[in-house]
């Protein structure tokens, strides 16, 4: 699929968004050229309607990518790129998202303190969103509180594959 979509001279949306679900198969040597390749093909759509979404979710999902596959410091520009637009736009728990996952990278330069502080507060502002929830109904409202939670799983985990960084 990659192949065929490679060779068009345009992308259309759709193309991107196929990419968006498919691009964690691909090994992080070939994943660069995919992910550079559909933020290229995203600029022309920057005057959609609610476009923003998408490409918040997009830079997002590229930089989950990067820090899944041990390359934390190449999610930093897609971060910094989502959490902008996720502000811009009003989009909180994608920006929520993109300040947590910036922590990596903070991590990885040796910000170890600046990188905690950052899941801190971002766990702790959705911990109080859950706050808001009314427990007695159960109107599909995001629970902020497995989202931390697993925000916080995941940093211990990678804070224990990182013990030698953390001072």
């Amino acid at each position: 699929m990659w192949e065929e979509i490679a060779t068009r001279k345009v992308w259309y949306h759709n193309d991107i968004y196929v990419l968006t679900k498919i691009f964690y198969i691909f090994p992080i040597e070939q994943v660069d050229n995919v992910i550079n390749s559909a933020v290229d093909q995203l600029r022309k759509y920057d005057n959609f309607p609610h476009i923003h979404f998408f490409k918040i979710a997009f830079f997002v999902n590229c930089s989950r990518h990067y820090i899944l596959a041990g390359e934390p410091l190449k999610s930093k520009s897609h971060l910094i790129a989502a959490e902008k637009l996720a502000k811009q736009h009003q989009v909180v728990i994608l920006r929520l998202t993109a300040h947590y996952l910036l922590a990596y990278s903070d991590f990885i330069e040796g910000n170890t303190k600046k990188a905690h502080e950052r899941v801190d507060r971002t766990t702790q502002i959705l911990f109080d969103l859950e706050k808001l929830n009314d427990d007695s109904k159960n109107d599909g409202s995001l629970n902020y509180d497995i989202i931390a939670n697993d925000f916080l799983k995941d940093w211990a985990k990678f804070l224990n594959e990182n013990k030698s960084n953390d001072k």
